[in-house]
C-alpha cells in the first residue's frame, strides 16, 4: 500500500492550524486621558482715562473751548488704554462735523461770508463753492497730534509726531480725511497705554490778494470769515486688533 497520500493531507491540516491560531496573538497597551480642555476668546478693550479712572463711552473726555482768535492754540491729552487680553492697533478719526455760522457780522460779510456757504481763496472774487472753502470756523483749523511720551501734557522735539499741522476742510484738498480712521502706527499690548496730545490751531494767517474781473486789487481776510463761528464734532479711537 502506498502511503504518500497520507503524508500530504497531515502537513496540510498543520498548516490549517497555525494559521487558525494567528488571531489570538494580544499586545501591550496604555492610554492617558486630557480632560477639561477649554477654547476661550480674546479680548480687545480699548478705555480712556478720564482723570480719576479709566472708562467707556459715553463717558469720555469732553471739551470746549470758546472766544479763540487767529494765533490761538489749544491743546488735549488723552490717555488710552487696551484693558483687554490681545495687542491692537490704534486709530482715530474724525466725525459728525457740524459747523454753525451763528449770524452774519459786518466783517464776515464784507468778505464774502454768505449763510450756509463757503467762501473760496481760488482767485475769483466773492466767490462761493462747496468744493474749497474757508467760510467756516473748521475751515480755518490745523490739527496736531504727538505722542506724550513723558505724560506731562507738553509736545517734546523729540516725541513722535502722528498728525503735523494738518489743515482741516470739508473738501478733499486737505489733508485730514474726514469720516475715515487714521492709524497712529501705535500697538497696545494687554494692559499698555498711551498718552496723545492733539493741539488744535486757528490760523494766524489769512489774508488773500486778487484782482477782479475789472483787474482791481482787492483782499480776503478769510479769518474774518470765520468770525463768530463755531464747529462740533465727534473724536472716535479704535483698536484693532493685530495680526
Amino acid at each position: 500500500m502506498r502511503r504518500f497520500p497520507l503524508v500530504v493531507v497531515i502537513v496540510a491540516v498543520l498548516a490549517i492550524s497555525i494559521l487558525g491560531g494567528a488571531g489570538t496573538f494580544s499586545v501591550f497597551s496604555d492610554t492617558e486621558t486630557s480632560s477639561g480642555n477649554v477654547i476661550a476668546a480674546g479680548t480687545l478693550d480699548l478705555k480712556v482715562w478720564n482723570g480719576t479712572h479709566w472708562v467707556d463711552d459715553p463717558n469720555v473726555i469732553h471739551f470746549e473751548v470758546s472766544n479763540m482768535a487767529p494765533g490761538d492754540k489749544v491743546t488735549w491729552k488723552f490717555k488710552l488704554k487696551n484693558s483687554g487680553t490681545l495687542p491692537g492697533n490704534l486709530s482715530f478719526k474724525f466725525l459728525n462735523i457740524v459747523s454753525h455760522e451763528n449770524g452774519l457780522l459786518e466783517p464776515e460779510i464784507e468778505n464774502g461770508d454768505v449763510e450756509g456757504e463757503q467762501v473760496t481763496e481760488r482767485y475769483t472774487h466773492y466767490k462761493h463753492s462747496s468744493d474749497y472753502g474757508d467760510g467756516e470756523l473748521w475751515d480755518q483749523l490745523s490739527i496736531s497730534v504727538y505722542v506724550d511720551e513723558n505724560d506731562d501734557g507738553e509736545h517734546q522735539w523729540y516725541e513722535r509726531t502722528i498728525l503735523s499741522k494738518q489743515f482741516t476742510d470739508y473738501s478733499s484738498t486737505y489733508s485730514i480725511p474726514n469720516n475715515t480712521y487714521i492709524p497712529t502706527g501705535i500697538v497696545l499690548g494687554p494692559g499698555e497705554n498711551v498718552t496723545l496730545l492733539m493741539e488744535i490751531t486757528f490760523k494766524g494767517s489769512g489774508f488773500i490778494l486778487g484782482w477782479d474781473e475789472n483787474w482791481t486789487s482787492y483782499g480776503i481776510n478769510i479769518n474774518n470769515v470765520a468770525m463768530s463761528d463755531s464747529v462740533e464734532f465727534d473724536l472716535e479711537f479704535k483698536l484693532t486688533q493685530t495680526d
